[in-house]
């Protein structure tokens, strides 16, 4: 498969190619040919072929930036996801993030299940049949700051 940056090279050249055609036959019906229709119809698919190729360009600019947009956003949500999980004692559902979040259920689903690399975040099924996102890391801290908070009233309590 052709990486992004070939593909975009070869469509440029191909644009920079029909524009080129569609010139030299400009160039030729000027100076007089005995075949005037045929290179009027050569011209003009070189001119359709640029133009296609052009077009083609800039949908693929538009769905770069889309993809650009719809990453930015996807992040943007995994932060306050991972804030969401601080709330919520490390463990969360589809549900919480997309109330808390104020966020379609299909858009909370695919911030979590792009989140759930199963380390860090690992999804299971309860037996009610919920699946739960678990924030190993948050629930670990919160563990540890509970046993430091703890620690700390033994000592005072001394």
């Amino acid at each position: 498969m052709l990486s992004r940056r070939i593909k975009k090279t070869l469509k440029w050249a191909g644009y920079l190619f029909f524009t080129f055609l569609a010139c030299l036959y400009i160039l030729t019906l000027r100076k007089g040919t005995p075949y005037p229709g045929a290179v009027v119809f050569l011209m003009l698919v070189s001119a359709g072929a640029a133009y296609w190729t052009y077009r083609s360009l800039d949908r693929d600019e538009v769905e770069e930036g889309a993809q650009l947009d719809e990453q930015e956003w996807l992040e943007s949500v995994k932060h306050d996801t991972l804030m969401l999980a601080m709330e919520h004692d490390g463990v969360l559902t589809v549900t919480d993030v997309a109330t808390d979040l104020d966020i379609p259920l299909a858009d909370a689903e695919r911030v979590l299940t792009s989140m759930d690399d199963g380390v860090r975040v690992a999804s299971s099924v309860t037996e009610d049949g919920v699946i739960v996102y678990e924030f190993k890391e948050v629930i670990h801290r919160q563990a540890r700051m509970r046993g430091a908070a703890s620690r700390a009233e033994n000592r005072d309590a001394r």
